[in-house]
């Protein structure tokens, strides 16, 4: 059960909190060209750290949020959302953790994976991007990533933001699992004193096909 109290941990260290919900908003908007008319899917949006100032940024009704865990986020949704914002802009929030974007209105234009895909399989890589297709979604697709010089997998069946095993891709398995979308744009981790700097990247997907 996720303590409430505590549901900054959930997402990573607390320590980082402050800087990851600066870091990588400026990230979208400044390198990747996020506006507000754009609409965005947060996947793997936990307790709302990055989708807080994502939902204040875009226009209204233009971010979803999707979680596998129900609890995560209604404690984000309780902590980090006053309800006078979440009224005004009407984010999306779906709960499911196969990706599945079938409540998504479709022509979204950006698709954000941060920090979800180094806790999970690659097998749940390729199911996202599987999915994406299924959606219809031609827009950017944006993760963080490690990539190494050899691959390490994980166990877990689902994505799990409280799993702290160091997955990581090497790049031809990650364009496989990746297929059609294809590696445009490959950035450093965008943040200080990580102890995966080394291999942690954030890329810029867009489909191929």
């Amino acid at each position: 059960m996720l303590n409430p109290h505590h549901y900054k941990t959930y997402v990573g260290p607390f320590a980082r909190w402050d800087e990851v919900r600066e870091v990588i908003p400026r990230f979208l908007i400044e390198t990747c060209g996020l506006q507000p008319h754009h609409r965005l899917v947060d996947i793997g949006c936990g307790t709302l750290r990055i989708g807080r100032p994502l939902i204040n940024y875009l226009n209204r009704a233009h971010y979803t949020g999707l979680e596998a865990s129900a609890e995560a986020l209604a404690i984000g949704r309780c902590k980090e959302l006053p309800r006078d914002l979440e009224a005004t802009k009407a984010p999306l929030f779906l709960v499911n953790s196969d990706f599945d974007l079938a409540g998504v209105q479709r022509g979204f234009d950006f698709a954000l994976a941060h920090e979800v895909f180094i806790h999970c399989g690659h097998a749940q890589l390729a199911q996202c991007a599987a999915q994406l297709v299924t959606a219809d979604f031609r827009g950017t697709f944006i993760l963080t990533i490690r990539i190494g010089a050899q691959d390490i997998e994980t166990g877990r069946p689902h994505y799990d933001h409280a799993s702290h095993e160091a997955v990581t891709y090497r790049r031809e398995t990650l364009d496989s699992a990746l297929d059609p979308w294809a590696i445009e744009e490959v950035h450093d981790c965008q943040l200080k004193d990580v102890a995966d700097e080394a291999t942690r990247r954030m890329i810029v997907c867009r489909r191929q096909d």
